[in-house]
């Protein structure tokens, strides 16, 4: 797990020009925790993604104080470092059964062995062979075009168009539109510097691995409440820092845009030397529900695939995948652990 070393590597707190770089720093990893858990717009159905990709570019942020949220404790620590599992003893052995004495017992009578007598070659006929049919040459297949997208294309629309389109879906899916004038990045800002001076003064080894797993309730204003660890393994201090990038994503509103469906959180974080994966499941009313978010999840991540063509984000959006499993939403992201540190490398000041 070298994410976290990439990116706090060449970050110094006061290095000149500071607000410039923080700016980008955290617009960088704004996108990437709101992949990690999923921050999407509830759009559903397929509908026109180059819309939404239109005015997901023009998204904008606030910087104000906040209630910092604190990640509470239910679980115990499992350390697995210095351990040999050990199998309990006779745990393979298969039980002998034990003859009973007073079963009848059967005798085999001797019978002559059979006399082999081998039977007689009959020759094969040789088939002719058949010359092989020519392939049929196929027509190149055209672009897939999926059941109930509208084709209309956002560069021919102006943006109080194409926000007339979005209330539309919005208020015939009975979902709620998004805010990002709602999202604070301060918590998250705050972080940076938090996990930055762990690191200066040597007290956080970013080499190391964790894993671990959260459960939380979605407030009405798109906060974390009661965040609870419910199970944990690895480094003890890189998961306190975890912990706190946790509850700065909460406190950040991301999740905002959850609040009507989802009431209860799992987030599942695990970061070792080669990946990084995140999973967010969440229950929703009903299974056609699930279905219908998780076609409008996908749909936020291929616009704003489309919005950022050729940056970084895009990278973000395409390693995330949504599914419905029965009530349950599933968000799944991964990453490798070197294209991650490629990425984040190109939004540190240089030495």
């Amino acid at each position: 797990m070298k994410i976290l070393a990439e990116l706090l590597e060449n970050f110094e707190i006061n290095r000149e020009p500071r607000w410039p770089i923080l700016s980008r720093l955290a617009a960088a990893s704004l996108v990437l925790h709101a992949a990690l858990v999923a921050s999407a717009i509830y759009v559903p159905g397929v509908r026109s993604a180059l819309n939404i990709a239109y005015l997901f570019s023009d998204a904008k942020y606030v910087d104000e104080d906040y209630n910092r949220t604190a990640v509470g404790e239910r679980a115990q620590m499992i350390d697995l470092a210095h351990e040999k599992f050990q199998y309990p003893e006779g745990y393979f052995s298969t039980a002998a059964a034990q003859p009973d004495p007073l079963a009848p017992q059967i005798i085999m009578e001797t019978q002559p062995a059979p006399v082999f007598t081998p039977p007689k070659p009959v020759p094969t006929p040789t088939p002719a062979p058949t010359p092989a049919a020519s392939p049929t040459p196929q027509p190149s297949a055209s672009p897939s075009i999926v059941p109930g997208t509208d084709q209309t294309v956002a560069a021919g629309k102006t943006k109080e168009e194409a926000e007339k389109d979005l209330n539309k879906i919005a208020t015939e899916n009975n979902v709620e539109r998004p805010s990002e004038d709602a999202i604070n990045k301060k918590p998250l800002k705050d972080w940076l510097a938090r996990a930055n001076e762990l690191k200066v003064k040597g007290q956080l080894d970013l080499n190391q691995a964790i894993e671990m797993i959260i459960e939380a309730q979605l407030d009405e204003d798109g906060t974390l409440h009661d965040p609870v660890v419910i199970q944990k393994t690895g480094d003890p201090r890189l998961i306190e820092v975890a912990k706190d990038l946790i509850a700065a994503i909460g406190d950040s509103k991301v999740l905002g845009f959850m609040k009507k469906d989802a009431k209860k959180l799992r987030i599942t974080v695990k970061l070792d030397q080669n990946e990084v994966v995140a999973k967010v499941e969440s229950e929703v009313a009903t299974p056609e529900r699930a279905k219908e978010l998780s076609q409008g999840y996908t749909l936020l991540l291929l616009g704003g695939a489309f919005a950022r063509k050729g940056q970084d984000e895009e990278i973000l959006y395409k390693s995330t995948s949504v599914s419905a499993d029965g009530k349950q939403v599933v968000v799944n992201f991964k990453m490798p652990r070197t294209v991650a540190g490629a990425m984040l490398s190109k939004h540190v000041p240089t030495s």
